[in-house]
């Protein structure tokens, strides 16, 4: 079967109800470290948590502006102003001595030492058990071993103890096995993971950074616990957690329970936006746009954006306006429109006009495509390996996959008449 390209418009796309498209397993299985991004589906899935990943340190300068006082909140549901100041420097500056702030780098900075305590420490119980044990050795008995008693042959306990003279008794066992160290284990786990991907993507850019240091020595914390007995002898979470009395009051572990809750909370963000990650592509893509331009060009209206705590439809930002209008060094105005859709806008000025169409073709799509005949623009976020072996020379047409493309392809964009 053959597409039309416009098939994969952001706007209305036309497999966005296909139950393959909507299916998070490789998501997850990304997630859990168990899918790298060295084929279409681990692609997308580096792609969809990298831009989760930029939202969420745009989050983070909101609540930084918001606890100086220099912004304020929009209502109770958790929604902050970020600047377009904060959006600038974030998306195209290159200068910055540090890589970016990261829920795993604040977990580095600032609770590695809880951490470290909780591996080296980790809380133990005594947990009753019946077990056959020497005559000499017997120290408690319930009903249970009684009627077992009350079973065996003989009047003495010596003749009940049989040939082997062991009598069944309550032990008590030191355990390890406790819902609270189980949730460290997955904590770690999940953590580790997280560690290794930011080391991967900024250490050799930044390898003097404080962040850096932090989360490497995060990491070796982790990669090191999770091949301690102890911890290995532990079974897997499988499921949601209710947190008992411990979790919940203990001093150390309610700060792991808080770290623990915000390390699920990042990775269910993922999750939500999977079945919505066109309308994520779309959203930031022009939240790039908008700061491009407002770096590049003296904005007409005031920039100001609102950003949500956990996304919703596959956006963080609250009805963002995109439209705007710009003049450029030689007095010239350059507008951007932008509808509601986000799938097709519009930059114009007093020397051009031009669509601009932005598409999104999921990594497990194996149909194919052809683009339509016009002087469009199309923006093509592809993930599909049959996709990508499209020839790329059409001078209407820009790629990009990644986060890291971003920027390029912006600036392609407004460098094209």
């Amino acid at each position: 079967m053959t597409y039309d390209l416009e098939s994969f418009c952001v706007a209305n796309p036309k497999y966005a109800e296909l139950s393959s498209y909507t299916e998070v397993s490789y998501l997850k299985a990304y997630q859990d470290g168990k899918l790298e991004a060295d084929n279409a589906k681990g692609y997308e899935a580096e792609f969809v948590c990298d831009v989760v990943e930029l939202m969420t340190e745009l989050r983070y300068e909101a609540e930084r502006d918001f606890r100086e006082g220099s912004t304020q909140a929009n209502n109770r549901r958790g929604e902050l102003r970020l600047s377009i100041e904060s959006l600038t420097d974030r998306l195209t500056s290159d200068t910055s001595d540090e890589p970016p702030q990261q829920l795993v780098s604040v977990i580095a900075s600032q609770h590695l030492s809880v951490i470290e305590d909780l591996i080296s420490s980790m809380r133990k119980i005594l947990r009753r058990k019946r077990d056959m044990v020497s005559i000499s050795s017997v120290q408690q008995v319930d009903a249970h071993c009684l009627r077992w008693l009350a079973r065996q042959p003989g009047h003495l306990a010596q003749e009940k103890a049989g040939s082997r003279q062991e009598l069944l008794a309550v032990v008590r066992e030191e355990t390890r096995n406790t819902l609270e160290n189980r949730v460290l284990k997955d904590f770690v786990y999940r953590v580790e993971i997280l560690a290794r991907r930011y080391l991967q993507q900024y250490e050799s850019r930044y390898p003097a950074s404080s962040r850096v240091k932090d989360v490497k020595r995060l990491r070796s914390c982790l990669f090191n616990a999770l091949r301690l007995p102890e911890i290995q002898s532990l079974p897997t979470m499988k499921a949601l957690v209710q947190p008992n009395y411990v979790l919940l009051h203990d001093a150390r572990y309610s700060k792991l329970w808080e770290l623990y809750r915000l390390v699920l909370a990042h990775t269910r963000m993922s999750e939500i936006v999977w079945p919505k990650r066109h309308r994520l592509f779309a959203e930031i893509f022009l939240v790039w746009v908008i700061t491009r331009l407002n770096l590049e060009h003296k904005s007409f209206y005031e920039l100001s954006y609102w950003i949500k705590e956990m996304p919703t439809n596959g956006c963080f930002f609250v009805e963002p306006t995109f439209t705007n209008a710009f003049e450029d060094s030689n007095g010239d105005v350059l507008s951007c429109v932008v509808p509601a859709s986000c799938g097709i806008f519009e930059l114009k000025s007093t020397s051009y006009s031009k669509h601009v169409h932005l598409l999104y073709i999921p990594g497990d799509f194996e149909s194919d495509f052809h683009f339509p005949n016009n002087n469009d623009t199309y923006v093509v976020c592809c993930f599909s390996g049959k996709c990508c072996d499209k020839p790329r020379h059409r001078s209407n047409v820009i790629w990009v996959n990644s986060l890291n493309q971003m920027d390029s392809a912006v600036s392609e964009l407004l460098r094209k008449k």
